[in-house]
């Protein structure tokens, strides 16, 4: 069997609403040689959504070795490079929603001009501050209402429409490893990890929605809003013999009504 092309990385944490949507809009890609890897960082949900899906064998998921220390993904990032059966490597953030042209313009950037890296533009949807500002609400989105909020910030003069993960892609020989937050005296991993391999410029299409939330960065609620949270947390009980200390006790959804509203199923 012949390796695919690229490939796509997703690390995800107590999301399970949120990931969902995000594989669906990866299986929209126009570029179909690809493998997509669903690594759970200790998140007992993962596999669960990870089930729906294994129909598509493009779609493989791991796990993260290691002990769990809080971080924003990188011990699952380079998990997922090491694991990579392809020369090129992009991100899906499990909050956020891919364009079909993604992957294709991600590996054009790659294999035309024999660079070490690429960053493709982004759409941005701003819930911060604002009602819409929990897992419920962003689930609600469909596809369309996605787009139509975000054409509006197509500025990319403008200051938060800053460098992004989801539309980084780089080769997978680089030898620069992603931080670790505990290592970090000051900024985040994604940023870091980006200036240590010398991005510093957007070229190219738009090709995902980056959805600008204040869930991100929440130590305490596992990166969700508080209602997302506990409503999880009634879905698991403490097993120290399982992945991650849980055990899912029910369906991984907390809103199963709402999972397939993205393209309106």
């Amino acid at each position: 069997m012949s390796k695919p092309k690229i490939t796509l990385i997703t690390c995800t944490h107590f999301r399970p609403d949120l990931l969902r949507r995000s594989i669906q809009s990866a299986q929209r890609q126009t570029f179909e040689d690809y493998e997509h890897f669903i690594i759970s960082d200790h998140c007992p949900f993962a596999e669960h959504v990870y089930n729906d899906f294994k129909y598509d064998k493009r779609i493989k998921f791991l796990k993260n070795p290691e002990p769990y220390i809080y971080n924003l993904g990188a011990r699952s990032f380079n998990t997922g490079i090491e694991a990579a059966n392809s020369k090129y490597i992009s991100y899906l953030l499990d909050d956020d929603i891919l364009y079909p042209n993604h992957l294709q313009e991600h590996y054009n950037q790659l294999s035309n001009n024999d660079t070490v890296w690429g960053h493709s533009h982004q759409d941005n949807v701003w819930l911060e501050d604002t009602i819409y500002e929990s897992v419920k609400h962003i689930i609600s989105f469909s596809f369309k209402e996605l787009q139509d909020q975000s054409y509006g910030n197509r500025d990319t003069n403008n200051s938060r429409n800053r460098l992004d993960v989801g539309s980084l892609c780089h080769r997978k020989d680089i030898l620069v490893k992603w931080p670790l937050q505990s290592e970090l005296t000051g900024g985040w991993e994604d940023s870091v990890f980006m200036n240590r391999l010398g991005v510093n410029s957007k070229s190219g299409d738009y090709t995902m929605v980056k959805i600008n939330w204040g869930g991100i960065h929440k130590k305490n609620t596992k990166g969700t809003d508080l209602e997302y949270y506990n409503i999880l947390m009634n879905k698991l009980k403490r097993n120290s013999s399982k992945y991650g200390g849980y055990e899912l006790i029910e369906q991984p959804y907390v809103y199963p009504k709402l999972k397939d509203t993205l393209y309106g199923n």
